[in-house]
This record gives C-alpha cells, sequence and structure tokens, in this order.
C-alpha cells in the first residue's frame, strides 16, 4: 500500500501539521471518521450538487468529509501566509516554498480525488501518482494521459471507448460544477479564506482544462512532433 505524506510548516509561527494519505489498492478510497455531532456543512443535503449520484437522501457528503482534517487544521489561516512544503510519496521526496492555500490545495485535490465521491473516481489515477504543486500546463497532460490509459484499458476489455476526450470534457465541467458546491460548503465551515480559495485554485484548473482541449497550446504540439510525422511509419522517431 502507497502511503503520501504531507508536512506543512509556516514560517512565520511554529505551527506544523502532518496528513497521512494511505492509498488502498484498487479502490484508493481511505474514508474519514464521521464527525460527532455531524456539522451542517457536512450533511450530503447542504449544498448538494444538483446531479449528485448518491441515491440516500441523508448522510454525509463523502467529498466534503475527505476535506474535514483540512478545515480542523486550516479554519483560521490566510490563503497567503508562507509554508514549507514537505511531501514523501513512497521514495519520493520534495521540499518547497509556496503559499498555505497551494499547499492545501495540492493536499485537497488528492483528497478529494480518493475520497468516494462517483463524480471525482476518474481521478484516482492521478491520485496514484500524485504530483504535489503541479502546474497547468503539467496537470492537464497529466489529466488527459491518464485519461487516454483509461480509454487503452477499455479498448482492450472490449469495452465502449473515446479517444476524443469529449467525456473527460464532461467529468470536468461537472467538477467545476462540484467545486462550486464544496467551496460554498467551506464558506460555512471556516473563519479565513485559505481552505476556500484552495478550492477555487483547483476549480481553475478544471475550467482551464475544458478550454485547453479546443486549442492544443505550440509548445505541447511541438513536444509532440516526433508523433505527428509518418516518414517511417506510425509512431515515427523511434
Amino acid at each position: 500500500m502507497l502511503t503520501i505524506v504531507y508536512d506543512i510548516e509556516f514560517v512565520l509561527s511554529e505551527q506544523h501539521q502532518r496528513f497521512v494519505v494511505p492509498l488502498e489498492p484498487g479502490a484508493l478510497c481511505g474514508p474519514e471518521a464521521e464527525p460527532d455531532p455531524l456539522p451542517e456543512w457536512l450533511s450530503l443535503a447542504y449544498q448538494r450538487c444538483t446531479d449528485c449520484p448518491l441515491e440516500r437522501q441523508s448522510g454525509t457528503c463523502p467529498a466534503a468529509l475527505s476535506l474535514y482534517p483540512l478545515v480542523k487544521a486550516f479554519s483560521s489561516v490566510v490563503s497567503h501566509e508562507p509554508v514549507t512544503l514537505r511531501v514523501q510519496s513512497g521514495e519520493r521526496r520534495l521540499t518547497m516554498p509556496a503559499t498555505a492555500q497551494q499547499a492545501i490545495g495540492s493536499l485537497a485535490g488528492l483528497l478529494l480525488a480518493t475520497s468516494g465521491c462517483p463524480h471525482l473516481a476518474f481521478l484516482r489515477p492521478l491520485a496514484r501518482y500524485h504530483v504535489p504543486l503541479a502546474g497547468m500546463e503539467e496537470t492537464h497532460l497529466r489529466a488527459l494521459s491518464s485519461y487516454l490509459v483509461g480509454q487503452y484499458l477499455r479498448e482492450r476489455f472490449g469495452l465502449q471507448t473515446d479517444f476524443s476526450a469529449h467525456t473527460l470534457q464532461y467529468w470536468y465541467e461537472r467538477l467545476g460544477r462540484l467545486n462550486q458546491c464544496l467551496a460554498n460548503r467551506l464558506r460555512r465551515a471556516t473563519e479565513e479564506d485559505s481552505v476556500v480559495n484552495a478550492v477555487v485554485l483547483l476549480d481553475m484548473l478544471a475550467k482551464t482544462f475544458s478550454l485547453s482541449l479546443d486549442d492544443i497550446p505550440a509548445d505541447v504540439l511541438a513536444v509532440y512532433e516526433p508523433y505527428l510525422t509518418d516518414a517511417d511509419g506510425p509512431g515515427a522517431g523511434f
């Protein structure tokens, strides 16, 4: 079992928060224990997504519950506060400066992808191969690559495929709606803006990804130039 450890150390104070995220094989879901009593903002009925696929009408929103540890730790933290982020994932270690919202957003993306929310299930491969603080271009490329690998596997198993990425675009549009509902929940739960803005950052990535599918950047095309010529047959340049 892979375990990802996030250490967030605040530069201007002695605050240090550690989060251990175990990624179970297969499902990759590690549900957070429900608090008792249950805060209203964690209720499935509160700011529920209009297209929520969960059949039950009561209980806890799994996406919101996955962020509960962040709310407990960072409710009073402002977005721009400087931190040092240390992440260990298997044998890989990363240390770099960041703002609170950047570090929290990176961790929030990991927690949401492994939350058990059906609308977020397509992000689980990205969680398994998590890259902390990934930039916009890298995130977009990883998301598309993960999707195409999934379609390849579907083809191998005789299932219907969509290599045009229209399905992925739909998933990201749906993700944008989910992020808005989550942000509304978090505004109710937090005193300052760091956790809310962390989700807003994730939402920006989702929205820009949908746009990027319609206009492939020239620098990306340049990198993949060896794939775009058939001078020596399919996969020229290899």
